[in-house]
């Protein structure tokens, strides 16, 4: 950023805070691709007593509504005692202006002031094994939150039954709308009907990661930012992104942390739920595309969800393939429990051998944003757990090219391997929330995370538009009431 934009962000923050003395300005840098594109600017300010601040400006209606939306999500968190357990800190606005006044001492552009967070915003896809521990088990804490507080401040809320219910009726519209390969609609049929795929309750989510929500100072993490889609919905929802930013060993060592620190309450399939809500969101973008006449992303998201109906066709191909009676010298399936990667020491070679051969595929796109899902408010839906067979339905990886491991720069082996204060900070605050909780898993009956077998085993890293899922189901109507009128 310029000295004349950094000058200008200083004058904006002592109008917003007239009381601050300015003793410096530095640039910021934990801004997100969303807030980039929608031109919000920031920069770090130093009054007089060494306090550090974030100034957060954005001058165009786009930016001024999601800086409402952010801001507005900090204060519902600043009032709710559940997070007082986290481990880490959330954004603590200081001062607002909306912009939406001329006369105001901003005029029209509006203006965020709040406390600093130490550290720096990392890339996902550049996380560390230690890193994705430490994701993990922050993870864990927001999803062990009570959601009483999302009630009160009037943030959506669904139960288990109206989730399912809702993803049936999408499925429903596009098999009827004939814009999806029938490839991907009947699998996914097929997947939501899936025993024990809904047998979890509905949590506290964050609403989905992306580069610049989690910040870092060294290898602890010291903040997660932009909660304004937080709801009470599938956790998987704040997982699925694991898929498409990190590979094997790092989603094994995330999805281990969290596994310790959900304890009893980890759902068996939440990874196969992840996947889905994947593939809804890349053919959402098809949708939108489809209704917005954008030639360019109409040919480039048919070629993405073309190859996906390819591969999930392929796979029930091979799948026919295999024998009625499994050869009693082969090897075992290639599903995983989270206790076997609880089980021993991170360091252990059994746990190193699990890592390697746990979720194998299940790679997909992009985690989908949640935030537009209006209109319906209930309760948390509660079910008993139930058996949970095999896995066989074709989830498969949305793309073919493969990132290869070895080519994939290593961290240091002090940075990769050191100790997180941040992981067991959040574990102690978790355990003061709830004490009922116990977070050893060898007191509960082991939860099986069941995983696609499934060719690809490591994910190209896509940069796309997020697209709520639920302008899936309305896309598809505008879309077929557009072509009825022409």
């Amino acid at each position: 950023m310029t000295t004349e934009s950094n000058l200008t962000l200083a004058a904006l923050a002592s109008a917003t805070m007239p009381n601050i003395a300015v003793s410096g300005i530095s640039d910021g840098e934990q801004l997100a691709a969303q807030d980039i594109a929608a031109g919000i600017r920031t920069a770090v300010i130093r009054d007089t007593s060494g306090h550090l601040y974030d100034v957060v400006a954005a001058a165009r209606q786009q930016g001024k509504k999601l800086l409402k939306s952010q801001v507005h999500a900090a204060l519902a968190l600043s009032r709710a005692r559940e997070t007082a357990g986290l481990g880490f800190s959330i954004e603590r606005i200081v001062s607002y202006e909306a912009g939406d006044d001329k006369e105001a001492s901003t005029g029209t552009t509006g203006v965020v002031m709040a406390a600093h967070c130490d550290g720096h915003p990392r890339k996902l896809s550049a996380l560390t094994i230690d890193e994705c521990m430490a994701v993990g088990t922050a993870i864990g804490a927001i999803h062990r939150m009570r959601p009483n507080f999302l009630k009160d401040e009037s943030y959506p809320c669904y139960s288990t039954e109206q989730i399912h219910r809702q993803l049936t009726g999408w499925i429903r519209t596009l098999s009827k709308a004939g814009h999806i390969p029938r490839e991907i609609t009947s699998s996914w049929a097929q997947i939501v009907e899936t025993e024990g795929l809904w047998s979890f309750s509905t949590c506290t989510v964050h609403g989905g990661f992306h580069d610049g929500d989690i910040i870092f100072n060294g290898s602890n993490l010291t903040g997660i930012h932009r909660w304004q889609n937080m709801q009470m919905n599938d956790p998987a929802r704040d997982l699925a992104w694991i898929f498409a930013k990190l590979d094997e060993e790092h989603r094994n060592a995330l999805l281990s942390s969290y596994g310790r620190m959900m304890g009893s309450r980890l759902d068996s399939l939440i990874m196969l739920r992840a996947n889905l809500w994947l593939q809804m969101e890349k053919v959402s973008d098809l949708i939108q595309a489809l209704d917005s006449a954008n030639n360019d992303a109409i040919v480039t998201f048919r070629a993405e969800v073309e190859r996906l109906a390819h591969q999930i066709a392929m796979k029930h191909v091979d799948m026919q393939k295999v024998p009625a009676h499994r050869d009693p010298n082969a090897g075992a399936p290639s599903t995983i429990t989270v206790g076997s990667l609880l089980a021993s020491g991170d360091d252990s070679d059994a746990s190193r051998h699990a890592a390697r051969h746990a979720y194998k595929g299940d790679e997909s796109l992009r985690p989908a944003n949640i935030n537009d899902m209006n209109g319906i408010s209930g309760s948390t839906g509660t079910t008993g757990q139930g058996h949970h067979p095999t896995l066989n339905h074709a989830v498969v990886s949305p793309e073919d090219s493969l990132r290869d491991k070895s080519a994939a720069p290593k961290a240091p082996e002090s940075t990769r391997h050191s100790g997180n204060a941040g992981t067991s900070q959040s574990i102690d605050s978790a355990n003061r929330l709830d004490d009922h909780n116990d977070l050893n898993m060898d007191d509960h009956p082991t939860e099986v995370v069941q995983a696609a077998e499934v060719a690809n085993r490591h994910q190209q890293d896509q940069e796309t538009i997020v697209i709520p899922v639920q302008k899936l189901h309305d896309a598809v109507g505008e879309h077929n009431q557009t072509k009825d009128n022409s």
